[in-house]
């Protein structure tokens, strides 16, 4: 019979990836990772040198747009360029 999972984690970043095996490596739970990622053997993923590039290539980034939020706590400088932004 087949069982579900205890936890589900999207995305399989250096997060998720970390907090899967931290979850699982004792056998306690059963862990679920989604990722929707394709594999990563692009010669451009695997040169550290073209980490920008392969950053803003739309076959490896999803490209989501955000906007700036007064209620997530970042300074509005972060926008305009005049001060690095850090959560308060």
């Amino acid at each position: 019979m087949e069982s579900e999972p205890d936890y589900i984690i999207v995305g399989s970043g250096a997060a998720g990836s970390v907090l899967a095996h931290r979850l699982s490596q004792h056998g306690r739970y059963e862990v679920l990772v989604l990722e929707a990622g394709g594999p990563d053997s692009d010669e451009q993923l695997l040169a550290p040198a073209n980490f920008v590039a392969a950053g803003s290539d739309t076959r490896y980034t999803k490209q989501f747009a955000t906007e700036p939020s007064a209620a997530a706590g970042w300074s509005s400088g972060m926008w305009d360029g005049s001060s690095a932004g850090r959560p308060r």
